[in-house]
C-alpha cells in the first residue's frame, strides 16, 4: 500500500474536517489520547479560562467549561512552520510520506478537488493573505506576499474552528 502524500493527508483534513479525529468540540482527554507521549507547549491564562497547547506543526485552543472542563475550539495545522525543523506529531509521520518544507496552495488545492472537495474565497483580507473555506469547515490561509519566502502562493495554515472566517 502506498502512503498518502502530506498534501493529500491536509486535503483529507480540509475535506473531512479533522485531524487525527480531532476538531472543535473535542474534550482534553482526547486529544491526550490520540497525541499520547507527544511533548507540547502548553499556555493557561491566569484566570484559567482559556489554554493553547502547541505540538508544533499542531496547535489548539481550548476553553474551561464550567461542566465539561477543557473544550478545543480551534485546531490548526501551522504550515508555515515547516520551513524549521519544527515538530511533527508522530502519527500524522508515520501516515504520510516525507514532509516538505512548504506546501503550495496550487497543489493543495488540486489534491482537495480530486477527492471531489470544494472550496470558497472568503472575503477577508489581512496583509496580503486570501482566505478560503471548504464546506467541513475547514479554513486555509495563503500568503500571497511571500512573507515566509516560500512563494506567493504558500499555505501559511489550515485551521479548523467552531468560528471560522464565515463567522458559523
Amino acid at each position: 500500500m502506498v502512503e498518502p502524500s502530506f498534501v493529500d493527508y491536509l486535503a483529507e483534513v480540509a475535506c473531512v474536517g479533522n485531524v487525527l479525529g480531532l476538531r472543535h468540540g473535542v474534550r482534553l482527554a482526547e486529544v491526550d489520547a490520540v497525541l499520547q507521549g507527544e511533548e507540547f507547549v502548553e499556555d493557561v491564562d491566569k484566570k484559567r479560562l482559556t489554554m493553547r497547547r502547541d505540538y508544533g506543526l499542531i496547535e489548539m485552543g481550548f476553553t474551561n467549561h464550567p461542566y465539561d472542563g477543557w473544550t478545543c475550539f480551534y485546531v490548526t495545522l501551522s504550515l508555515h512552520r515547516l520551513q524549521w525543523n519544527v515538530t511533527v506529531p508522530q502519527p500524522i509521520r508515520s501516515g504520510v510520506g516525507p514532509i516538505p518544507d512548504g506546501v503550495s496552495f496550487h497543489d493543495l488545492s488540486g489534491a482537495i478537488e480530486r477527492r471531489g472537495g470544494t472550496m470558497r474565497e472568503m472575503d477577508i483580507r489581512l496583509s496580503g493573505d486570501i482566505y478560503y473555506e471548504t464546506p467541513a469547515e475547514a479554513q486555509i490561509i495563503v500568503d500571497t506576499t511571500d512573507y515566509i519566502g516560500m512563494g506567493q502562493d504558500a499555505v501559511w495554515s489550515v485551521g479548523l474552528s467552531r468560528w471560522g472566517p464565515s463567522g458559523k
